[in-house]
């Protein structure tokens, strides 16, 4: 039983899912997660305006904690993401041969509408794969 933000996502995956499945656009384009986007936004917002509006902090700072995925707070420039991964790779080559690696930097967070299209593929792979040649992959992106 999903209460709190997880229940907000999940009714609105339920508004959502019919119109976006019925739709001449492919299931996973640039419009239906915009569409998506700012959707989950309006409805977290409300969510955790009425949260404060109880006095229920808690469930308000973890309303903050969706938003901040959605608004893609805190998420690195592209530029500083390849920063990081450039002086990691320099660390490693300047280790001489039989030493440890040093420690790999945490991953920077990545935009959501990246995050979305990275993680469409292995389920959709799979299904599409699985389907016999039914599905087609390609269908499902932009």
């Amino acid at each position: 039983m999903n209460i709190g933000p997880d229940r907000v996502i999940d009714e609105m995956h339920g508004d959502l899912a019919g119109p976006m499945l019925t739709s001449s656009t492919k299931v996973v384009s640039a419009a239906n997660i915009a569409t998506y986007r700012t959707s989950a936004i309006e409805r977290m917002e409300a969510y955790r305006k009425t949260a404060l509006g109880n006095e229920d902090l808690g469930i308000a700072a973890c309303a903050d904690c969706y938003l901040e995925m959605y608004q893609d707070a805190g998420v690195p420039s592209a530029e500083a993401r390849r920063k990081v991964r450039v002086a990691y790779a320099r660390q490693i080559r300047a280790i001489p041969s039989g030493h440890a690696f040093p420690e790999a930097p945490a991953p920077p967070r990545l935009p959501f509408t990246q995050v979305v299209y990275g993680s469409v593929g292995p389920a959709v792979q799979g299904r599409c794969l699985a389907s016999g040649g039914a599905l087609d992959v390609v269908d499902y992106l932009v």
